[in-house]
């Protein structure tokens, strides 16, 4: 969303979290109406396993639905620096 007076001189980046779709923070960010601001509210690329509603970011369920912890953190860093 461009900012409302139409000065680009700053950018938010939302990222939603486990589960989460970009959705509601679209409302949100329009509400913000942060002005000179333009809003990217991305949406995660992978669908939660199982069939559950929601998305997430990267790889985060081992096979038997335990959770990977060890390498999240550089996910992290690689999508914000890829962003």
């Amino acid at each position: 969303k461009s900012s409302s007076d139409s000065i680009h001189s700053n950018v938010l980046i939302v990222l939603h979290g486990l589960g989460d779709t970009a959705a509601p923070y679209i409302q949100f960010g329009t509400q913000l109406n942060l002005p000179q601001t333009d809003l990217i509210i991305l949406q995660a690329p992978h669908k939660l396993p199982a069939g559950l509603d929601g998305y997430l970011w990267y790889d985060t369920f081992e096979k038997d639905g335990n959770c990977k912890f060890i390498r999240n953190r550089m996910n992290i860093y690689y999508i914000i620096f890829f962003i």
